[in-house]
Parts: C-alpha cells; structure tokens; sequence
C-alpha cells in the first residue's frame, strides 16, 4: 500500500481544522459580511476568541476585514468576509510546485545558480520586452494604411 501526501502548503493547514475552520466556514456560507460578535455567537465562542480565528484568517489570507455602512455617526463595524476559493478543493500549492521544480533543475544541471540567474534574466527581458497592454501604433485593424 502506498502512503499518500496532502500536497497543500503548510500556510493553509491551520484553518482547515477546529474553530478556525468552524469560522471560516460559517464567513463561507453567510450571504453577508459578518461582525466579530455575530461570528462568537453563531460559532458559540468567546468574543476574543473569534476576533483571534478571524485575524488569522485575514493574515492566513483567506478572510479579509472591512466595515459596514453607517447612518447615524460613529465608529463603523467591522466586518469579515470569506476569500473565495481558488477551486472546488481550495488555494493550489504554487509553492510546492516551485519547490519541487526547483529540487529538478538543482539535481539536472551542472550549475544551479547560474541557470537560476538566466531563467531570472530572460524572466526580467520578458516582461521589459513586452508591449503593454492595448499598446500599439494607433492603426485598426483592416484599416490598410
């Protein structure tokens, strides 16, 4: 039998479990915004306790924090809303990929550093090279002149 791996990156892992995971669900499943004491009382926390999962959420990048509109004068609400996921299983591991590409090319070229710094260069000569977007020398197309 073979052992398998969870390829995520290690970032992600805390929401996915216990409270955090309880609060990021109910910011996923809410049509609205929601307020730190909405969070405590719907997840049956400590008010501290949901304003810590959800710092940590927005810090983890998986919620981010706002505030609500206000009529009459005054602080205004903060509130919290999920990050929509990246897929139907959540964020892709880039890093990992990055990671395992480059344990491939250290292990298949005689000098790493020096096809890092060209990979870099030809990279950096891309995006220098490149038109910007919409550019162009003002011709519409099957204009003819």
């Amino acid at each position: 039998m073979v052992a398998s791996r969870q390829l995520t990156d290690p970032g992600n892992a805390p929401a996915q479990r216990g409270r955090r995971a309880a609060v990021l669900q109910l910011l996923r499943e809410s049509g609205t915004p929601l307020g730190a004491a909405e969070v405590a009382e719907r997840v049956g926390v400590h008010l501290n306790t949901a304003r810590f999962h959800l710092d940590a959420l927005v810090s983890e990048e998986l919620a981010v924090r706002g505030t609500a509109p206000r009529e009459e004068p005054g602080r205004p609400k903060v509130v919290y809303s999920a990050v929509a996921a990246e897929g139907p299983e959540g964020a892709r591991s880039f890093r990992l990929l990055s990671d395992i590409l480059l344990g491939v090319v250290a292990g298949a070229v005689d000098d790493p550093v020096a096809a890092a710094t060209e990979a870099g260069r030809s990279w950096g000569a891309y995006l220098t090279d490149a038109p910007p977007p919409r550019s162009g020398s003002g011709r519409r197309r099957g204009s003819g002149g």
